[in-house]
C-alpha cells in the first residue's frame, strides 16, 4: 500500500488519478476522479465514459440526494486500480453527471484516510491503519494522527 498524492482542481474539488476498466484490463483509462465525502457508494460516473471501459452492467439503483431528491440509475460491475492495488466494486452510472466521484466505500476497500489541507494545497490518501497506533505525528481532536505533512511545528 502507498501513499496517493491528489490535486485540486479547476472548482477548487480534491481529485486523485485513478485508473478505471471492465473486463479486460487493456481497456482502462486514467481519471481524475473527485472525492466526495458525502457519496457513500464506491464510485459514480457518466454513462457516456463507461462504454469504452468495457464495464459489466449490473442493475440499476436510486439515487437519494442531500436534498431529499431521487433518480433511478444504472449501475455497473467494474476495476478501479492504482499503484498496484485493485479492486473491484459498483460503479454508479449517470446520465447527467460530468466527473468521476469516488465515494467512502471506495475509502474503505482501498483502506485509505483522507487529509486535505486547503492552506498547503495538498491532498492526501494515506493508508487507514487501526485507531492508537504509535506515532509522533501530531493528533486532532479526536486523537486522529495527522500526516507528518500536516504537522504543524
Amino acid at each position: 500500500m502507498s501513499t496517493w498524492i491528489g490535486t485540486f482542481n479547476q472548482s477548487d474539488y480534491p481529485v486523485v488519478k485513478i485508473n478505471i476498466y471492465g473486463i479486460f484490463q487493456g481497456l482502462q483509462q486514467e481519471f481524475d476522479a473527485r472525492i466526495d465525502t458525502g457519496f457513500t457508494g464506491f464510485l459514480s460516473m457518466p454513462l457516456t465514459l463507461a462504454f469504452p471501459l468495457g464495464l459489466t452492467l449490473s442493475g440499476t439503483t436510486t439515487l437519494v440526494f442531500a436534498d431529499g431528491s431521487s433518480q433511478a440509475t444504472f449501475t455497473a460491475w467494474g476495476h478501479v486500480s492504482r499503484d498496484n492495488e485493485d479492486h473491484t466494486g459498483v460503479i454508479v452510472l449517470q446520465e447527467s453527471a460530468g466527473e468521476v466521484l469516488i465515494g467512502m466505500e471506495f475509502l474503505r476497500r482501498f483502506g485509505k484516510a483522507l487529509y486535505v489541507s486547503q492552506k498547503k494545497r495538498s491532498v492526501l490518501l494515506v493508508d487507514d491503519g487501526p485507531p492508537g497506533r504509535p506515532d509522533t505525528a501530531s493528533r486532532d481532536a479526536a486523537g486522529v494522527a495527522a500526516p507528518e505533512h500536516f504537522s504543524q511545528a
